[in-house]
């Protein structure tokens, strides 16, 4: 049994697009930077989420916030 000419015109692409991102996927050579400065210790590190125009809060109770300013600080924490 010899597959149809039309079978072959559409896998034999097919299959040599997989092998050629088989080939560039797995190819190469591998390049490592050294990271000499690394992490800042704990009482460095400072999470900044910018809230432009965003006034105090008034209530950090998720049950008891109605203003947009809390809701969006306890939805940045609890979820």
């Amino acid at each position: 049994m010899r597959p149809s000419k039309k079978l072959m015109t559409r896998l034999l692409p097919t299959f040599l697009a997989l092998m050629g991102m088989l080939l560039v996927a797995c190819g190469g050579t591998s390049t490592t930077t050294n990271n000499t400065t690394g992490k800042a210790s704990a009482d460095k590190q400072v999470l900044v989420i910018p809230g432009a125009a965003i006034s105090d809060i008034k209530t950090f109770d998720p049950g008891l916030s109605t203003d947009l300013p809390s809701i969006f600080a306890i939805d940045n924490v609890f979820t």
